[in-house]
């Protein structure tokens, strides 16, 4: 239960700054929690069996892995409206709203 809380707070808060073998760099949004380095070298030290260094950084870093998905996930949604046909839609349906995307293998 404690990995899953702590994948969550990586996911949702740590701007990646740098990542290397044994290392990892980042700066932490401000509602992640004050213990997410120390509790992330714990971690990574018993997924790994090896020593990691974790550290916080003032850095800008990447997006959030949370920040990261919906960005894709909104270019995905811009490419469909995009599409001609989706657009002819738009225009006979102007208060349409595009809401969910699913792919032929779903």
């Amino acid at each position: 239960a404690g990995y899953m809380k702590l994948a969550t707070e990586v996911y949702l808060y740590a701007h990646l700054v740098k990542l290397d073998e044994g290392r990892f760099e980042f700066r932490p949004a401000p509602e992640a929690s004050p213990n997410l380095a120390q509790e992330l070298t714990k971690a990574l030290k018993d997924a790994t069996g090896k020593r990691w260094m974790v550290s916080v950084s003032t850095a800008v870093g990447q997006p959030t892995l949370l920040q990261q998905a919906k960005a894709k996930e909104e270019e995905r949604f811009n490419a469909v409206r995009a599409h001609s046909l989706v657009k002819q839609v738009f225009e006979i349906f102007p208060d349409a709203e595009l809401k969910t995307i699913h792919n032929k293998e779903d």
